[in-house]
Formats: C-alpha cells, structure tokens, sequence
C-alpha cells in the first residue's frame, strides 16, 4: 500500500490466517470485529455463493438488498445485502469455517473458501448504513459516466487499498459513515485489511471515481486478462505452425489492451477482438504495431470493435500474403 493513504487512513494488514472445520473467530480477527460499542455488520455477496440468498434472508439480522425500489425484489438473488452479526452467531461461524476436502455442495455449511463478506463496523443504524453502502453501488466516474464497483466483494476491497497510488475523495466518501466513520474489515486468502478513515471527509466533496481510482480497481483484473491473452494468442500461434517469443507476445498484447481502453459502454472490445489484433500484430514486422494502433481504421469510434479489427485484419494480412505470392483469399 502507498505510504500517502496512511496520511488519510488508518490500515492494518495482516497475514497468515486460516479457517478451523469448528468455525472459530481467527484469534487476529475477533478484537476488530466484536470488541467495544461498535455494531458489526457483513455486506453479503449472494453471487459468490450457491443460493446465497436462500442461505441468508432467514437469518435474525438480515437487512434486505443494497438496492432500492423495485429491482431489489428482482436482484436480490446477484445483488449484495446487509446483515448484522453476533460473535456466537451461526453465520459466522459458516463465514470462518473450511471443512478439507468437502463437497462443493457444502457451500453453504462452509464459506471461508468463497469468502462471501466485506465487514464493516460502525454506530450506523442498519437503514442508515444500507442507505450509505447503496450510493457506491454504481457511482460516477470521472467522465460523467455510470459504473458498477463491486466493493462489497472483500477481495476488491483488499485489492484497492493495496494497489492506490494515493489517497482519494472517493475512498474518504467511502469510509465516512452516516454515524462515524466506518471500519472496513476485507479479507482476500489468509490475508485481511483493516481500514478506517482518520478524519470525515470534507462536505462540499463530490462521489466521483477519479482515474487513480478505476486504475487501482481495475488493475488485478487487467493483470488477469492480460495473462489470459498472451496465453491464449501463444496457444493459437503454436496451432498455426507460428513460434512466438512470450516477451513479445506480453508486449504486444500490452499494447493492444491500452488502445482499446477507450470504448463506449455499448460497445466493449471482446476477447477475441483483443486476440485476433495481437495476433496480426505479431505477424507484421514491429515496426507496423505503432502505426496500426495509432491509424484512422483503430482509431475510427464510428466503427464497433468487431469491424475494425476485422478490417485491419483483412487489409494487412492481405497485403502480406501478395508480398509473398500467397494465394489471396
């Protein structure tokens, strides 16, 4: 984590822990969450788990949907809720328990592997903290577009505080709680962020997701897509008779990845798109990469993606097979 967000938050990071088939609190962990006035709440992610509504709307301390109106019926089941824990509950002894080696039909019965809670803490009431949690469900960004972030998911959570460069509105926003500011409780594998804000944030402050922001809730899902086309372009190249080096291959996916950042929200370059555009780039001599990356044909936005990595395709690989006396089909 940046040493600028500890000016503005309070972080502590801790490894090494680890589920018991009894559900017992991690010894680290039952002090933050339970200890003083403070009441302690979990943002349930139902998507993450087999009929994870079913598993928490009976519970005493269930709060119903982030969402409001009319599509929190209709969301409910991919939509994260609120609850409110107890440290003897039966929930969360689910939420810390891993039995080895047990069927994937025993989801519900152990969550420490699908990790299903953000925790938060504060003197909230569970309205008033529904109400906050809701405003970031899909917030502004920068351009003045809407976007879903899925912070009640605790790994995105981790990954976010880990990976800012600095500290931002959004975040302070984020942490300042209707009563007192919030303490975030995230955890991602043995690893677990704890994180309160130092001072409110400041009331003429807008929520809006600035670029510092989308880049540090985007980049561990970059990194990850990112390894998927390079693996995936090697796999087609050796199929096709090509031997591409892996350091190239990474660079030029790169690339490829960075030129079609800039999308319209309905029109959102696919992974083939991203595949079959490495794949011609690596064909062609390097120095073609810049100059079709940068040309009138990628940088055309009246064109969807599809077609204008098909007409790049079509044209240069055209070009090539008559620079070679290849059939031109």
């Amino acid at each position: 984590m940046n040493e600028l967000i500890d000016q503005v938050v309070d972080t502590v990071w801790i490894a090494g822990l680890s589920p018991s088939q009894d559900g017992i609190i991690p010894e680290e962990l039952y002090a933050p969450l339970f200890d003083g006035p403070q009441r302690t709440y979990a943002v349930f992610d139902t998507r993450s788990v087999k009929e994870g509504l079913a598993l928490v709307e009976s519970e005493p301390g269930y709060y119903g949907s982030l969402l409001m109106g009319d599509l929190a019926e209709d969301l409910a089941d991919v939509m994260p809720c609120l609850l409110e824990l107890s440290p003897d509950g039966d929930l969360t002894r689910k939420l810390f328990r891993e039995v080895p080696g047990g069927h994937p039909s025993m989801g519900a019965l152990h969550l420490w592997p699908s990790n299903p809670v953000l925790f938060v803490r504060c003197n909230a009431t569970p309205e008033q903290l529904r109400r906050h949690l809701h405003r970031f469900i899909k917030p502004l960004d920068f351009s003045g577009s809407r976007r879903y972030v899925r912070l009640w998911n605790p790994s995105i959570i981790f990954d976010y505080l880990f990976d800012l460069e600095a500290p931002t509105t959004f975040l302070k926003l984020y942490l300042d709680g209707p009563q007192d500011p919030l303490t975030i409780i995230a955890r991602k594998d043995d690893r677990v962020v704890i994180a309160c804000a130092k001072a409110p944030a400041e009331a003429a402050e807008r929520l809006v997701l600035s670029k510092v922001d989308i880049k540090a809730l985007t980049f561990r899902t970059k990194m990850e897509f990112h390894e998927n086309l390079v693996s995936r372009v090697l796999a087609r190249g050796d199929a096709k008779g090509h031997r591409f080096q892996r350091k190239r291959v990474s660079h030029i996916a790169l690339q490829v990845m960075t030129a079609m950042e800039n999308h319209k929200r309905d029109d959102v370059p696919k992974m083939k798109d991203h595949e079959q555009l490495t794949l011609v780039l690596l064909i062609m001599h390097e120095d073609a990469t810049d100059l079709i990356l940068s040309g009138p044909v990628i940088r055309n936005d009246n064109l969807p993606w599809a077609k204008r990595v098909d007409i790049v395709a079509k044209s240069y690989l055209t070009g090539l097979r008559r620079m070679h006396g290849q059939e031109v089909v």
